[in-house]
């Protein structure tokens, strides 16, 4: 069961697909890392420093990175408007 709210918190839980997006990302990863370099004992581990990761870096889960990434892009393009300051429009 700790690995069922691993997956969702990992994912995102704002959106039907982000509890999806958890599974079959951390599935892939469990599957085609860990068990090819033979690191199977090493998953709690690996999972719980994910989570950690994942909470510290991401809190709204991984189905926030595109639109973090939309949000930088925007930033460092310089397309974002200024945006008003509250109460400095016209009285």
């Amino acid at each position: 069961m700790v690995y069922v709210l691993i997956w969702v918190i990992v994912g995102g839980t704002a959106t039907f697909f982000g509890p999806i997006l958890g599974v079959v990302t951390l599935t892939v990863i469990n599957e085609v890392v860990l068990r090819q370099l033979g690191l199977d004992l090493w998953r709690p581990l690996f999972y719980g420093v994910v989570l950690i990761v994942s909470i510290r870096y991401l809190p709204a889960g991984l189905e926030s990175i595109p639109q973090r990434w939309r949000e930088w892009r925007l930033r460092t393009q310089g397309d974002e408007a200024p945006v008003a300051e509250k109460g400095s429009g016209p009285v």
